[in-house]
């Protein structure tokens, strides 16, 4: 596996760490600022997917904060990597086992603007966002992290209809 650890933050323009601009802020009136689900689908398959191995994206923090709501949002974009690209990413780490949770984890530290987590740390950082995410869900009473995003912040989901800066996190309507 190969880590490039040295790959840092990079320009602050690249507002949600994948060019596009971030959503607008939420209906709450927070100043809470995510990427949009395809920009953070397209950073997870910079890391993971990369043909040097998995790497940091390098591009920054995905968010204003690091929010439960950014938390969600990877999350769901864990899920659908997993279960389109799952063994894909499982041959970056081989001869290592690799499992969802470490994704998770892989890519939360990502979207935070940092490094390539060392392997030791993946799994830990990975069971605190599930955490987050299971805590959520048992509030909202809700059974997805997508149920947990449309409900606490209104988000909607648009996934396939091809529209820039469309996706995860817009504004409900």
């Amino acid at each position: 596996m190969n880590f490039d650890a040295a790959a840092g933050p990079s320009s602050a323009a690249r507002a949600d760490g994948a060019g596009c601009p971030v959503t607008d802020a939420p209906p709450d009136g927070s100043t809470d600022r995510v990427a949009s689900e395809e920009a953070i689908l397209s950073r997870a398959k910079a890391v993971f997917l990369a043909e040097r191995g998995a790497q940091a994206s390098g591009l920054g923090a995905a968010a204003s904060q690091p929010t439960l709501r950014l938390i969600l949002a990877a999350d769901v974009v864990r899920g659908q990597l997993w279960s389109e690209h799952g063994d894909a990413v499982r041959q970056q780490f081989a001869p290592e086992l690799i499992d969802k949770q470490e994704v998770f984890g892989y890519l939360l530290n990502d979207l935070f603007g940092k490094p390539l987590l060392h392997k030791d740390y993946a799994r830990a950082v990975g069971q605190r966002g599930d955490n987050a995410v299971l805590k959520a869900k048992t509030k909202l009473k809700v059974k997805t992290a997508e149920a947990c995003l449309r409900r606490a912040f209104g988000a909607r989901l648009e996934r396939g209809r091809g529209r820039a800066g469309s996706g995860l996190l817009s504004p409900g309507r």
